[in-house]
């Protein structure tokens, strides 16, 4: 896999690890932030995984996952902890919000910037593969999102 590749990779790795906690953090609210917070991540995670991530293909993202995400970040720093646990709670929330939004820029970023280069034509060939991350044959899969989905359903 290209360099590139496992950059996106663990990027996508890094998105899915800052839902899943937000999932569980998701759990200790009361309701309804219980149920919204857990169902916006998981409808996140489908929306990238069907909708955007062919997009990326295409070096665009998707308009619904940016709705979607600014939701789930608002609806975090909306909350008011107010014991000691709820403080700590809000901490590791806001902390993957973070984790979880400097991943997802960073895979659009590529995405929307993924060029080649004036090269020479034979070179053209050899680099298109490492330059487009998110189509042809070497193309990263959503695979990081897909046992989050599984993890969220089951924690939610």
């Amino acid at each position: 896999m290209p360099v590139l590749g496992i950059v996106l990779l663990l990027a996508g790795s890094t998105a899915a690890a800052g839902l899943l906690q937000i999932a569980w953090c998701s759990r200790t609210l009361p309701q309804p932030d219980r149920g919204r917070l857990g169902a916006l991540a998981e409808q996140y995670t489908r929306t990238v995984i069907h909708t955007e991530w062919p997009l990326l293909g295409e070096q665009r993202d998707g308009p619904g996952a940016w709705r979607q995400f600014t939701e789930i970040r608002e609806s975090i720093n909306t909350q008011q902890p107010v014991t000691g646990d709820d403080q700590a709670r809000y901490q590791g929330a806001s902390e993957a919000v973070a984790q979880f939004g400097d991943a997802r820029r960073e895979r659009v970023n590529e995405a929307a910037t993924a060029g080649v280069p004036e090269l020479p034509w034979v070179a053209l060939l050899i680099v298109y593969e490492f330059n487009y991350p998110f189509s042809g044959p070497l193309k990263v899969a959503p695979t990081a999102f897909r046992p989050a989905l599984e993890r969220m359903r089951a924690v939610t």
